[in-house]
């Protein structure tokens, strides 16, 4: 399954939301993507949370972010805009995915390129996204059993 559609809906929303954060004076934002995976995983927060885990920009000089965003497993982009050093969020933007199942696809990449190889709360580069449907399938599986039991 190619995911490369989802990435690039994600990267170009976070840019506009960015666009639109520079237009309001802000300085300093670094468009380097990064993913906040670190505090419970992709599998973790796919499950129980129904989205993945945070992308992010951020300002330099500042710990929080400038934009953040996640896909959805309701096929759902959300993204945030935040001025410096501010808390809650100036600008939200939500944008639809054709395919609900190529966000759950996206969540399987992200859980098989960076989580099972232990990179947590980094910048990333991935070469492919294409995700073979063995590794969707699992990754169905796994957040359908795994976490169910843990709510009985």
């Amino acid at each position: 399954m190619d995911v490369g559609q989802v990435y690039q809906k994600l990267v170009e929303s976070m840019d506009h939301v960015a666009d639109e954060l520079t237009e309001r004076g802000n300085k300093g934002l670094i468009r380097t993507l990064g993913y906040y995976n670190g505090d419970d995983g992709t599998g973790f927060d796919w499950a129980m949370n129904g989205r993945t885990c945070e992308f992010g920009y951020d300002y330099e000089g500042s710990s929080l972010y400038a934009v953040k965003a996640w896909v959805g497993s309701n096929g759902v982009i959300t993204v945030y805009g935040y001025d410096f050093d501010a808390m809650a969020p100036a600008i939200e933007k939500k944008i639809n995915l054709e395919s609900i199942t190529k966000a759950e696809g996206f969540a399987a990449l992200l859980d098989e390129e960076l989580d099972s190889k232990a990179v947590f709360d980094a910048r990333f580069r991935l070469d492919s996204f294409v995700v073979p449907d063995d590794v969707v399938a699992a990754f169905h599986s796994a957040m359908t059993e795994e976490w169910d039991d843990e709510e009985e």
